[in-house]
């Protein structure tokens, strides 16, 4: 598939976000600039040298229309900029809802200014469309005319949840699984459609498993 499930490939991924997310942080620690995280209670000390990091080029996917929900999200942006830079699709819907007052678009206007896209030639968001959205609502919330338009998907990526811990359950079931019924049930409806990936939490998943796969208890 999309995602190489092993450890390496999704270490990689974090670090990557990680650098886009406090590239403003590490400029101001001199030198190098490391940032160090460590995780609450716990042993493990994350040290990120600010670099970029070669990430595995995924499947070429030449002619196909990608829907990909949580594009300006922790990971959905690497998941994009690795469609951009190597993969090669024909059309690439993003789902985005307005947020803070910004429009779809807006946000994808925004979104094209972060680090974790600079080198990616003007030319290389030709294909990508922002589809005003939401996961949440049925029909993912888009318009007739949108939702025409994206009938033509053949690739789903679904990456938009929640990761706050805090949220009351109702709200955390809301964005989290009824968001990927409503994807499902959009998928459904893409006749040209060949695959659909969704993103869990490597806590949730962790591909301990030769074959990748983590079996039900």
């Amino acid at each position: 598939g999309l995602v190489d499930r092993n450890r390496s490939c999704v270490m990689k991924l974090v670090h990557a976000r990680l650098h886009d997310s406090l590239n403003d942080s590490l400029n101001d620690c001199g030198g190098e600039g490391c940032a160090h995280l460590r995780c609450v209670g716990g042993r493990i000390g994350l040290a990120l040298r600010r670099r970029a990091y070669r990430m595995p080029l995924p499947p070429q996917l030449p002619g196909a229309t990608v829907l990909l929900t949580g594009a300006l999200g922790f990971l959905g942006k690497v998941v994009l900029e690795r469609l951009l830079a190597s993969s090669k699709p024909a059309r690439v819907f993003l789902l985005l809802r307005p947020k803070h007052g910004y429009s779809a678009q807006e946000r994808l206007a925004h979104a094209k200014t972060r680090p974790c896209f600079a080198h990616l030639p003007p030319s290389a968001w030709d294909i990508v469309v922002a589809l005003e959205g939401d996961t949440e609502s049925p029909g993912l919330g888009l318009s007739a005319a949108d939702a025409a338009a994206a009938a033509a998907t053949t690739h789903v990526i679904h990456m938009a949840a929640s990761v706050d811990f805090d949220l009351p359950l109702a709200d955390a079931a809301r964005a989290n699984v009824v968001g990927a019924l409503h994807v499902l049930e959009f998928a459904r409806g893409c006749p040209r459609l060949k695959r659909l990936v969704h993103t869990s939490t490597a806590y949730v998943a962790w591909p301990d498993a030769a074959d990748g796969l983590l079996g039900e208890p």
